[in-house]
């Protein structure tokens, strides 16, 4: 049973397009290349999901897999309207006790707010180990993109206001221009710094034990023929040299896929499954025939 809408709950509007609500389960890999594999797909990649229709492939929506933190990129910062705009978020506890120090004292409510962002910053290691989230693609932006752009942006331990200024300043620069840098905050896990969230994989919130899973797709086509679901990976630069190990393909290279299943309603469901490694797996279900159905979800 496949129940992941996300935001709250409203009347699907008018379109002649289709919904593809898909959960990846836990056994789903960030893109890697330690050892062992066990179907992992290679750094530097991203995921593309297709239609099958009548032995014809349709391409549909490209998508990255990361963690929902990165605790080493250089723009996980504070907001513009925290506290300490632009201070990297690992060093929290670090500049508050700055702060509450300045005057020689530190109160009672400066000591509650030094011990609650210890909690948070406990926090960050266990979200960044156990959630992963589907975001946005940018077509052809890699990894040694990413880095190029953040590359003089000032170091984590740098708190000082002139250097979380700068940090502020060069990281948005780096978002300018590119959704595809994706860069989360521990505080909203589904709104992030940069980048827009689709979805989350399978898995435990490490705070509350909640359970968290599922994101929705909008693509601009109606599915409602569809056979089956592919999800491929590809490499992020068309011309990787690592593309010569694997065999020819134009579409990437198979992750997990399904036969459709047609239930009442317009639905389409799909069981994800990768062909050689059981703890592949997902379930999707594609909404079809939207602009005549006024079901709530």
């Amino acid at each position: 049973m496949l129940a992941l809408s996300l935001g709250s709950a409203s009347c699907i509007e008018s379109y002649n397009g289709s919904k593809i609500e898909i959960l990846l389960h836990g056994g789903v890999q960030l893109p890697g290349d330690s050892a062992p594999g066990f179907g992992r797909p290679p750094s530097d990649t991203h995921f593309e999901i297709y239609a099958v229709k009548d032995n014809a492939t349709f391409h549909l929506f490209d998508f990255d897999l990361r963690p929902v933190i990165r605790r080493a990129d250089p723009c996980f910062i504070e907001e513009e309207d925290a506290r300490f705009p632009g201070l990297h978020s690992t060093q929290i506890v670090e500049k508050l006790k700055e702060a509450a120090q300045a005057d020689g004292t530190v109160s009672a409510l400066e000591a509650g707010d030094i011990a609650v962002a210890k909690e948070r910053v406990a926090d960050m290691q266990a979200l960044e180990l156990s959630l992963k989230v589907l975001v946005f693609h940018e077509q052809g932006l890699t990894d040694a993109q990413v880095a190029a752009l953040i590359t003089d942006i000032p170091s984590a331990d740098r708190i000082d206001d002139a250097s979380n200024a700068e940090r502020l300043s060069k990281c948005r620069a780096a978002f300018k221009g590119h959704p595809g840098y994706y860069v989360g905050t521990d505080k909203i896990l589904t709104i992030p710094i940069n980048g827009t969230y689709l979805g989350m994989v399978e898995a435990m919130d490490p705070r509350n034990s909640g359970l968290l899973g599922g994101g929705q797709i909008d693509v601009g086509v109606n599915l409602a023929g569809v056979d089956a679901l592919r999800i491929n990976w590809n490499f992020n630069n068309p011309d990787d040299p690592r593309k010569a190990a694997y065999s020819p393909s134009k579409i990437g290279w198979h992750y997990m896929a399904g036969p459709a299943l047609r239930r009442v309603r317009g639905v389409v469901n799909v069981a994800l499954v990768n062909e050689d490694f059981g703890m592949i797996t997902g379930e999707a279900s594609i909404y079809t025939e939207l602009e005549d159905d006024d079901v709530h979800f």
